[in-house]
């Protein structure tokens, strides 16, 4: 599928998830797979809340997705200090959080991450039903995990501090 054919395609999608007229234009109006991919996280609620886009869609993306931190069924990832992870169902790996770092992940259900968070790293986590997520804490980092209804696994040492908020 050509570049224009995909924004077509994903301008549809989105129309028919709802979106708004602005975001619409956006997609039509963007230069480049790579100013698509950045309105993944610009636009992440739209994304998380309708599962979008559809799993064709983002495989017109392989290649330079992964680039992007995204990442999706039957791909797994090892990533030092990401500012932004998105694991897609099937999608598994490992994040490294240390020094300064300051990094948001999401898991989606189905997907299964290990992040480990050192030094005084900061970490967000938003954990879907269905997706595993084993944080591990020490020295002085910060993990906050938003629980949506995932499987949290949480091991904290020294003066770390794991927050986990169940929503």
């Amino acid at each position: 599928m050509d570049f224009n054919e995909l924004k077509k395609a994903l301008a549809a999608e989105a129309a028919a998830a709802g979106i708004c007229r602005e975001w619409y234009d956006y997609i039509l109006q963007a230069d480049s797979q790579e100013r698509l991919l950045t309105l993944f996280y610009k636009g992440l609620d739209f994304v998380i809340g309708n599962d979008f886009p559809s799993k064709p869609l983002r495989d017109a993306f392989d290649g330079r997705r992964q680039a992007f931190n995204i990442w999706d069924e039957g791909e797994t990832f090892n990533s030092h200090n990401p500012r932004r992870l998105l694991a897609y169902a099937g999608a598994s790996g490992k994040v490294r959080v240390d020094d300064y770092a300051v990094c948001e992940l999401w898991a989606r259900g189905g997907s299964e991450i290990e992040i480990t968070a050192s030094g005084w790293g900061f970490a967000t986590i938003d954990v879907a039903p269905g997706a595993e997520v084993t944080v591990k804490a020490s020295d002085h980092a910060r993990v906050s995990i938003f629980n949506h209804g995932g499987k949290v696994q949480e091991q904290r040492a020294e003066e770390a501090t794991i927050r986990t908020i169940n929503k």
